[in-house]
């Protein structure tokens, strides 16, 4: 995934790739244990839209197409996190919300599973709305859409905001 570091502003760099592989943007990650009320844990290092694009899509769409399953977290690291298990079918949004070009580019993959493993703390009204998004249900191509959602918070503590890859394999 071409991870850097930028000294000059403490950040750690991870570039973003378009659907062809082209770099579109670079995010920096704060590098320190504590950030303050004026300093943002995420900033674009090199401002790009987020919403037209899928971390990890290049990288894994093979995958993705040989075992038709896609796996989508929020963030750069769940995709980085699940290659570490092995798993290269993971996909992110750079957040929790869908675009129509993410939803139509997801699809595009024609994966028969797709899963949504979310970070903690959203409401299952909005993961069941981002499943129905992801649904395709007609005469040429039908998909499951199954989410993680840990009701009683047995596996990622309540107010954590974790993401289900930061529990492991």
């Amino acid at each position: 995934y071409e991870i850097g570091y930028y000294s000059e502003s403490m950040r750690i760099t991870i570039p973003w790739w378009d659907f062809q592989g082209n770099l579109i943007g670079v995010m920096g990650r704060y590098n320190e244990l504590e950030v303050d009320d004026y300093t943002s844990k995420y900033f674009p290092l090199i401002s790009f839209p987020k919403h037209q694009a899928l971390y990890g899509y290049y990288q894994n769409y093979t995958h993705i197409q040989e075992n038709q399953i896609a796996i989508i977290g929020e963030a750069e690291k769940f995709v980085q996190q699940l290659d570490t298990m092995g798993l290269y079918n993971g996909l992110a949004l750079g957040g929790n919300s869908l675009s129509h070009i993410q939803v139509r580019n997801i699809q595009a993959l024609n994966p028969k599973t797709i899963i949504l493993a979310f970070d903690e703390g959203l409401d299952e009204d909005l993961m069941r709305a981002r499943a129905k998004e992801l649904k395709m249900n007609n005469i040429f191509m039908k998909n499951n859409v199954y989410y993680i959602y840990d009701k009683e918070n047995k596996y990622l503590p309540k107010g954590s905001k974790v993401s289900p890859t930061d529990m492991g394999k």
